[in-house]
């Protein structure tokens, strides 16, 4: 099942209203100077819900990010994905990524955050994350399906610093 060629077609048209979409090379051109992407920044508590570094090699996006799944105990993890580009977006199988519980709770507290976190990735499967303009230093990143269909609830707002920023679960 490509991404398809009319699927990628009819995103673009609808997605133009909210912002122009930036193909994911042109976004790392961008923010080359800042090379952190902050999901879901917080101005009041100088917090992200996420935060990775993302280079292409080879003509692969790799995406280094941690971010923490809470409420209590929180429950750090690293990970590591790696997306094929078409047409701009990357696309990638969310089952292939790479996690780690680094830090927090006991051993079980991070297998069942482990679990959680496979799950919810597992149920968005195959994927391609297109980046739509905000602002300068800001895009938002919405997720489709390889048919072109959106997924609901993971859309995120991302803003991209020259320094590291904490994060929230």
């Amino acid at each position: 099942s490509m991404f398809s060629a009319i699927a990628l077609l009819s995103l673009s048209n609808s997605a133009l209203a909210q912002g122009e979409f930036v193909p994911i090379s042109q976004v790392l051109t961008e923010t080359s100077p800042r090379p952190y992407e902050c999901g879901d920044y917080d101005r009041t508590t100088d917090t992200c819900t996420s935060l990775g570094t993302m280079k292409i090699s080879e003509g692969v996006l790799i995406n280094d990010s941690s971010f923490e799944v809470g409420p209590a105990p929180v429950v750090r993890f690293k990970s590591t994905s790696r997306h094929q580009i078409k047409s701009g977006w990357a696309c990638s199988n969310q089952k292939e990524m790479k996690l780690t519980a680094e830090s927090g709770g006991s051993q079980s507290d991070r297998r069942a955050a482990m679990k959680f976190v496979r799950k919810d990735l597992a149920n968005m499967g195959k994927v391609c994350a297109g980046y739509f303009r905000v602002s300068k230093t800001e895009y938002e990143v919405r997720f489709y399906t390889y048919s072109g269909q959106q997924i609901p609830g993971h859309t995120t707002k991302v803003t991209f610093f020259s320094h590291p920023v904490d994060l929230r679960p």
